[in-house]
């Protein structure tokens, strides 16, 4: 049997209607490769590579959405050599009042995220979208903590997409909605309801110069993760958009899904190619927060690379490497 989250709660390895987490479930068991986990609350997941483990990983597409095993899902490796590239491709343009927002920064209990106050933030000029996008929230992807004196105990490298092979430190998304639906959860079922502006982190040496763009990203997190290590825990902040709006415009961008269940393939991915840059002692901040799983806590909180599936990746620059 597997122990819920909730150490009082127990689901029952055999076919029958069970109480798992708060939520009736009906188990129909003939084997051990076709088990089903039908349930819909999704705040559970997270991810361990344990194939037994209904939580974790692999088994998403059972538990929480079959669309967690479709043709277009996130993220993807970029093979540089196989790009299609057009050069004169729009630059996604951010629309914004202030260029300090506010907006509430939570420990959801898979990552740190940034939930903005609605309107503050939008983009468009998003590749193959048409109309305005709504920012909802950003968030952090990174990699778990080495316990080995050999690494120092630093965080390894954690970014979902990788390029070439070479994963990053870590990855930012700002989730972003059509605004012709009313709402994120309305948008995530339509093929052009959402956006994700991605941006790989690099942490490096303090004693560098970052620059203002980097040195704003670097102080929103040492100052603010420490008062969001526990699960739920929230804090008021606010963000400067020097983080993101001075990136240089080149990018990466193909069809793909959320990375998180339940999977919606209705996203469009735009991965700049410069890297945010933060301060190593910034980003070990990173060692504070509690997550859902032990496995989230020593390995991190990225998603396995998916298949193409013939899917092509395009740029809007030629590349180097």
């Amino acid at each position: 049997m597997y122990e819920c989250p909730n150490p009082t709660i127990r689901v029952v390895d055999s076919a029958s209607i069970a109480l798992l987490c708060g939520v009736f479930v009906l188990f129909l068991r003939s084997s051990d490769s076709d088990t089903v986990y039908e349930f819909s609350d999704v705040k559970y997941f997270h991810y361990d590579r344990n194939v037994d483990d209904p939580y974790g990983v692999y088994n998403w597409p059972k538990t929480f959405s079959r669309e967690c095993n479709g043709q277009q899902q996130s993220p993807v490796n970029i093979e540089t050599g196989s790009l299609s590239v057009d050069e004169f491709a729009s630059c996604p343009t951010m629309v914004y009042n202030s260029p300090v927002v506010q907006g509430t920064l939570i420990n959801n209990g898979h990552s740190a995220e940034f939930l903005f106050y609605p309107g503050d933030l939008a983009a468009y000029n998003i590749p193959h979208r048409y109309g305005m996008y709504i920012a909802h929230d950003f968030h952090v992807h990174y990699g778990g903590l080495f316990e080995s004196t050999t690494f120092d105990n630093q965080i390894s490298p954690g970014s979902e997409h990788t390029v070439n092979g070479y994963r990053y430190d870590g990855e930012l998304h700002i989730v972003m909605y059509n605004s012709r639906y009313g709402s994120i959860e309305e948008a995530e079922h339509h093929a052009d309801g959402l956006a994700v502006l991605a941006f790989f982190i690099h942490k490096q040496p303090d004693s560098l110069d970052f620059g203002n763009r980097n040195m704003h990203f670097s102080i929103f997190l040492g100052s603010n993760l420490p008062y969001i290590a526990n699960i739920n825990f929230s804090i008021s902040t606010s963000l400067n958009l020097d983080v993101f709006r001075r990136q240089p415009c080149e990018f990466y961008t193909y069809s793909g899904s959320t990375t998180t269940p339940l999977c919606n393939q209705a996203v469009q991915w735009v991965i700049f190619r410069e890297p945010l840059l933060v301060s190593r002692s910034a980003w070990s901040a990173i060692q504070l927060l509690e997550f859902t799983g032990d496995y989230d806590n020593r390995y991190g909180n990225f998603r396995v690379l998916q298949p193409l599936n013939g899917r092509v990746v395009e740029s809007n620059f030629v590349p180097t490497f």
